[in-house]
């Protein structure tokens, strides 16, 4: 009776002593570089095609700007503050967070689109500051984003990714932050990147070839 009972507790170990084995046993890995190479540079030229693609697709959706009055002008004013924090959002050491307010009119141009990309600032005469990729939560200043005031309200074909149509005759009120910027600020300059484009006033300052209206 005991060497029964004793070869099944062998037998019972042998079992799992086997499954241990399997599970918890070396794995063989084999590596080949040169597939390995091949699929990364196959699945790089996909996903650049991809990009591409959309690209393509949406510069063909993309709205054509048309003049539709003899003398179009957009007018662009800021004024500008700087904070150390703004709620939970710090300044680095030596920098500062530049809040500019903008007012931004369009006359007599149609699908005029408006990217934060395009919008940047130069500091004392000298470094730019391209606005940035990231948005923050301006309400604690009581301020609202220039992209947010500008959204179309509801369904509206000439809203596209990326950036925002205005027409003739809107105006737009909305706050620019630029939070890389040096805390020495003696003066600066708001830019915006397609103004010699248009018959375009900056705080004044008169770009492209158009004379102002």
């Amino acid at each position: 009776m005991k060497i029964h009972i004793m070869a099944a507790i062998l037998l019972i170990f042998a079992i799992f002593f086997g499954i241990m084995t399997i599970e918890g046993g070396e794995v063989k890995y084999t590596f080949d570089k040169e597939a390995a190479l091949e699929k990364h540079a196959a699945d790089s030229a996909a996903l650049a095609k991809e990009m591409e693609l959309a690209k393509e697709k949406e510069l063909a959706e993309e709205l054509e700007t048309r003049t539709v009055s003899e003398n179009p002008y957009i007018k662009i004013t800021t004024t500008a503050k700087a904070y150390d924090e703004i709620d939970k959002l710090k300044a680095e050491l030596g920098k500062t967070l530049l809040v500019v307010d903008v007012i931004l009119e369009v006359h007599g141009y149609n699908n005029l689109k408006i990217r934060p990309s395009d919008f940047s600032v130069k500091i004392n005469n000298s470094s730019i500051y391209q606005h940035p990729v990231d948005r923050y939560d301006l309400k604690p200043i009581r301020k609202q984003y220039l992209t947010n005031v500008i959204l179309p309200k509801g369904p509206d074909p000439v809203s596209r990714v990326g950036g925002f149509y205005l027409q003739d005759g809107n105006i737009r009120k909305g706050s620019l932050l630029f939070d890389d910027v040096p805390l020495d600020i003696e003066n600066y300059e708001f830019m915006w990147a397609l103004a010699d484009e248009y018959n375009t006033t900056i705080d004044g300052v008169h770009f492209g070839n158009d004379s102002t209206t």
